[in-house]
């Protein structure tokens, strides 16, 4: 289980920093040949938007890795324990539910527009869709892990932190 989670974690990271990089390298190049020689290419805004697409959906399954989602942790940190495990987990279980439909209506969207290319670029639309459906998956993943450890030790209080 620990050496599934570390592979998730290293291909969210990898995934994460590298869609980052390429668009800015992108966005580099963009501003370099339309101001240096004025020569705009067509295909780079289209690119760095595709990737930014993925740098929000892998970046929020992150943010649930390190439980940075918006939470309001004031009612389950008053409850007793016993009832803070029971709705603690029902939330998760709607969770689990939202992202169960995520995971199946991103897979249908993405399969629908898989024959449509992109304008420029003219790769597949199914790129554009697929983090949606993969994101959702290491969310789900990560929601029955922190189930688990919920059912095993209850829940853990808010972190509060700010930028």
């Amino acid at each position: 289980m620990r050496k599934t989670a570390a592979v998730l974690e290293f291909c969210e990271e990898f995934l994460l920093a590298g869609s980052i990089a390429v668009t800015f390298a992108v966005l580099v190049l963009q501003v370099f040949s339309r101001y240096v020689f004025d020569l705009p290419l067509t295909w780079t805004e289209e690119l760095a938007r595709y990737l930014f697409v993925w740098s929000v959906f892998v970046g929020a399954s992150q943010a649930m890795r390190y439980g940075e989602h918006i939470a309001i942790g004031m009612l389950i940190d008053r409850l007793p324990k016993p009832l803070a495990k029971i709705i603690a987990l029902w939330m998760n279980a709607l969770m689990a539910l939202f992202l169960l439909v995520l995971i199946v209506k991103g897979a249908d969207l993405a399969f629908k527009v898989a024959e449509l290319p992109s304008t420029a670029l003219e790769i597949s639309m199914a790129f554009v869709f697929a983090p949606l459906p993969l994101a959702a998956a290491a969310m789900l993943l990560r929601t029955l892990c922190i189930s688990i450890r919920i059912l095993v030790a209850g829940p853990e209080p808010i972190q509060h932190r700010s930028l």
